[in-house]
Order: structure tokens, then C-alpha cells, then sequence
């Protein structure tokens, strides 16, 4: 981490995911994010049925982010967003992204953003890698992210699907050409060594887990 010096908003695009800290010294952690100069703590809730992992709890979150003033950058990996939203919405919060594909129902999925909103939330829609771009476009003029899963979601550590690198370049043409204003997020596999090309790709924030930590 110390030896890569990428620019001076470099950090501010880093969004380091406590999932992968040493929880027996998490203060010390999180002010190893606040030391790089990072603007935001990534938070991953896991509930165990939409990913095979669970992380963390609301005590656990609020506990976190009364540590620093990170802003909070929350990624519901979980069945039911709508259910978990209400308990997570603390002042530090400012986004809140859930799984496309959480939700068979496009109705469900609006219903869900419109929630988010009351609580003067920005929202993202996070996409796995095998979903495609194009299920998103009719949604992507609410959204203030997009969060793109590089790897399958629910472990740290995996290698990246560079395949699904592609969707970054898609998103930043669409965004461009129709003058929305969202992020675009990239979360998986990412280190030091291949954040510049992801920036370069159109990416405005990054998530790094292990690579951060080590």
C-alpha cells in the first residue's frame, strides 16, 4: 500500500472494505484508511442466503463508523434489501447500493430506490458478473452508482473476472451520451497494481479488500 502514490485524489477513489480488515484491531484499521487520505469506508452486509458468506450486523456498522468521519459506502449482498434498509440508515451513510439481481420484480426494484431516497440516500445498483449492462439502462437515470462486481460476490480475495471490465466502458459511453451524472464502482480483484487501468477504463471508485489490508 505505502509504496504505490497514484496522484493526489488517488486516495479519494479508494473505498477500502472493512470485510477484509483484522477485526481484533479494527480501530487501528480504520485509521489505516483514514491515514491514506480515503473519503469512504465500504461496508459489506452479508446475510448468508444471496451470498453463502454473512459479515456483519447494524451494532457492528454503527460501531465502525463512529471510529472516523469515513463516509459510509453500503453494499447490501443480501435477499431482501428492502427489509435491511431501515437498520442500517445512519447519519455517516451516504450510499446505499443492493443487487439488481436481489429482485425478480422491476417494480420491486423501483420500489426499493424510492425507499432508499426517503432517507435522503444516494443509490446504487450493484451487478454480478454475469449480468449484462442492458438489464440496467431503463433504471440508470435514478441511480447516483453503479456498483460492478469483478468477481463472484461474497469472499474476499478471489481472483478478477477481467471480462467483466468491459461493463465500465459501457457504463462511462451511456452516462456520457445521456448526461446522467452516477459513479461508476468496480469491486473485485482490485489492487495497486491494476487500479490505474480501471480508473482509465472510466471507473471513479474502487474497491479494495485483501490488497489493502495485507
Amino acid at each position: 500500500m505505502e509504496k504505490i502514490n497514484q496522484g493526489s485524489n488517488f486516495a479519494e477513489k479508494i473505498t477500502p472494505s472493512i470485510f477484509a480488515a483484522d477485526f481484533k484491531n479494527l480501530k487501528d484499521e480504520v485509521n489505516k484508511i483514514v491515514s491514506f487520505g480515503c473519503k469512504y469506508i465500504h461496508l459489506d452486509i452479508m446475510d448468508g442466503h444471496f451470498v453463502p458468506n454473512i459479515s456483519y450486523g447494524p451494532k457492528v456498522t454503527e460501531d465502525i463508523l463512529r471510529i472516523s468521519n469515513l463516509e459510509g459506502d453500503l453494499h447490501l449482498m443480501v435477499q431482501d434489501p428492502s427489509f435491511f434498509i431501515d437498520k442500517f440508515m445512519f447519519d455517516k451513510i451516504s450510499y446505499v447500493t443492493f443487487h439488481y439481481e436481489s429482485y425478480d420484480s422491476k417494480d420491486i426494484i423501483l420500489k426499493v430506490i424510492q425507499k432508499i431516497k426517503k432517507f435522503n440516500k444516494r443509490v446504487g445498483i450493484s451487478i454480478k458478473p454475469a449480468t449484462k449492462v442492458n438489464e440496467i439502462v431503463p433504471i440508470l437515470k435514478m441511480l447516483d452508482l453503479v456498483l460492478i462486481m469483478t468477481v463472484e460476490p461474497g469472499f474476499s480475495g478471489q481472483k478478477m473476472i477481467v471480462e467483466a471490465l468491459s461493463k465500465i466502458e459501457e457504463l462511462d459511453s451511456i452516462r456520457k451520451k445521456e448526461g446522467y451524472s452516477f459513479l461508476i464502482e468496480v469491486d473485485g480483484g482490485i489492487n495497486f497494481e491494476n487500479a490505474s487501468l480501471i480508473i482509465d477504463k472510466g471507473a471513479d471508485l474502487l474497491v479494495l479488500g485483501s490488497a489493502f489490508f495485507c
